[in-house]
């Protein structure tokens, strides 16, 4: 992207995805749908109409790369669509928002600083108990919802609810953690109300209401504990993801750290993969009940972090004069500095 610039690198990603999203349409045994979208393509009178999907998808990507191409700026001093005053007043605001990582060189020293910040490590292992039930309810919640007793079609279009209701979620759930520049409460929160969505998923299911010689039909129940589980899980993504940017200070570090954080997170889905089986259907109660471990031990780490990072902060709040000095006088000190705050 250095070499290229932004105005270049981003269209041609955005027009390779796209034109490969499309070229999912000739995949023979490809059979993913999408909510509501694949609720509205079945109902075309073809053989072949889940090949929609792809095209559809595919489409809005290869559009919008040609749109980038045109009005897409490397930087804010090169747009032709804002005024002098505009491009003024953007440049400061990023200057100021970068801090440190406004040199762009690349580091070795970065580079070697993490893998040995503690901070890295937590969220590796925050970020993997989140991803994997992100990745089990995005990939298998239309098989949740087909467990409960509806149909292939059905559970389609009623797959799209839980993830709406978690985007407005979670729009309005970071803009108040913005506001309040604070992290590690809101994800444990949303993450006390995953464990309860998975805990009424593995409660209600059939094979437990009948183990308890319980008649009562629990469908409308486990659908609203999907609901929850959804809301839990997907709001705490982008707090995460925002917590640790903001803690990791450094271009070339920040962006080393990024890399292996959410590669490791993303394990997740090779994870959640080998937990919902086939063999597990219709119910999946040990699913969700491995699942459910995975919410609990991240809870726990998040828990362990927002305490050390506020010992961390009033360590550096309480320096004397000659400890602060020793502290600075450090070869890019970067988010150790002692004048930085941690984001907890």
């Amino acid at each position: 992207m250095k070499l290229l610039g932004p105005s270049i690198w981003m269209p041609i990603i955005m027009l390779i995805w796209g034109v490969i999203a499309m070229s999912t349409a000739a995949v023979r045994n490809a059979g993913a749908f999408g909510g509501l979208m694949a609720y509205g393509i079945v109902q075309i009178k073809t053989d072949r109409n889940y090949r929609f999907i792809f095209l559809l998808e595919g489409a809005p990507s290869i559009i919008l790369a040609v749109i980038a191409f045109c009005f897409l700026g490397d930087l804010p001093e090169t747009v032709k669509w804002l005024s002098p005053t505009e491009r003024e007043l953007v440049t400061n605001r990023l200057r100021n928002d970068a801090g440190t990582a406004c040199n762009t060189r690349f580091s070795w020293k970065q580079v070697k600083d993490v893998f040995i910040d503690w901070k890295v490590y937590f969220y590796m292992f925050i970020c993997l108990g989140i991803f994997t039930p992100m990745y089990s309810l995005s990939i298998f919640l239309p098989s949740i919802v087909k467990g409960m007793g509806y149909s292939n079609v059905t559970a389609q279009a009623m797959s799209a609810p839980p993830f709406v209701i978690s985007a407005l979620t979670t729009i309005a759930v970071s803009f108040h953690a913005g506001r309040k520049n604070e992290r590690g409460y809101h994800i444990g929160i949303f993450l006390v109300m995953a464990i309860i969505g998975f805990i009424m998923l593995i409660t209600l299911s059939k094979t437990t209401m009948m183990s308890n010689c319980i008649s009562t039909d629990p469908t409308v129940a486990m659908y609203i504990a999907t609901v929850i589980a959804c809301i839990g899980t997907y709001t705490t993504v982008p707090l995460h993801c925002s917590w640790f940017t903001n803690n990791i200070d450094g271009t070339t570090k920040r962006g080393v750290a990024t890399g292996l954080i959410v590669g490791f997170g993303n394990l997740g889905g090779v994870i959640a993969g080998q937990i919902y089986r086939d063999k597990y259907y219709p119910d999946y109660r040990i699913s969700h009940s491995i699942t459910l471990g995975f919410i609990c031990v991240t809870l726990a780490l998040v828990i362990i972090l927002k305490i050390l990072l506020i010992r961390e902060n009033r360590r550096r709040a309480n320096l004397t004069i000659e400890q602060y000095e020793l502290e600075c006088s450090r070869d890019e000190p970067l988010d150790w500095h002692p004048d930085v705050i941690y984001v907890e």
